[in-house]
């Protein structure tokens, strides 16, 4: 059995004993199986992984909280959103602590065309891989709620709305850049904290970059996600 799996299993144990906190047994299983997936993928600069599984007979392999990646990684969270002419993107990178490392938020009033739900996740995904990249960052994993961005990253598809093929190729033309990454489809309640990004420029009409620090509206979300994957 692999290290990371005893691990999962040994802290869940502390926290019964020593803090006297409940278990959800799923989830421990869940953080569990995913961390052995996440430290034996057999990473591949040159190839993208997609953590979309078929469920376990008992267990189902979607998360059901935010699991911090491993050490020497960070984890980027991207929504889109989409109201009218509106299009705005949420990205939020974390590090295996559950720690900020930076987040952004971008806002476009005028905006015009077709296809503006998966565009605005196409820009998401693209605006989170920049970020790692002008970050410095080496091995990454990409989390978005959308499968169908995550079927275009990681499967052999030609065929786009012509709207998204340049941010499709882009997309992927970075991730060769850096020395691990992957990409994966996480449901929208494990995605809250990028989420908020998107609904907070929305709302309010900005765009901003944090570095090491984040907005008061993603501050719950932040926490509850650290203190989830303990």
């Amino acid at each position: 059995m692999s290290c990371n799996i005893l691990w999962s299993i040994w802290k869940a144990r502390n926290r019964w004993i020593f803090d006297k906190v409940d278990l959800n047994i799923q989830n421990i299983i869940q953080q569990a199986l995913f961390s052995y997936n996440r430290y034996n993928s057999p990473f591949d600069p040159g190839a993208s992984l997609s953590v979309v599984s078929d469920s376990l007979p008992t267990v189902s392999m979607k998360p059901t909280i935010w699991i911090p990646p491993y050490c020497n990684s960070v984890k980027i969270n991207v929504d889109g959103a989409l109201k009218g002419s509106e299009l705005a993107t949420g990205v939020v990178i974390r590090d295996s602590s559950g720690n900020v490392k930076a987040c952004q938020i971008i806002y476009d009033g005028n905006w015009k065309g077709f296809d503006g739900a998966i565009e605005a996740e196409a820009r998401a995904f693209l605006k989170g891989i920049e970020l790692a990249r002008d970050l410095h960052f080496q091995s990454i994993i990409v989390e978005g709620d959308s499968q169908l961005m995550v079927k275009y990253l990681t499967e052999t598809i030609t065929s786009y709305p012509w709207r998204l093929r340049s941010l499709i190729v882009d997309c992927k033309s970075l991730l060769k850049t850096f020395l691990n990454f992957s990409v994966c489809f996480i449901p929208r309640s494990v995605n809250t904290v990028a989420h908020l990004l998107a609904k907070e420029a929305l709302n309010k009409h900005y765009c901003h970059l944090w570095v090491d620090s984040y907005p008061d509206c993603i501050s719950n979300s932040i926490i509850s996600d650290r203190v989830s994957a303990i």
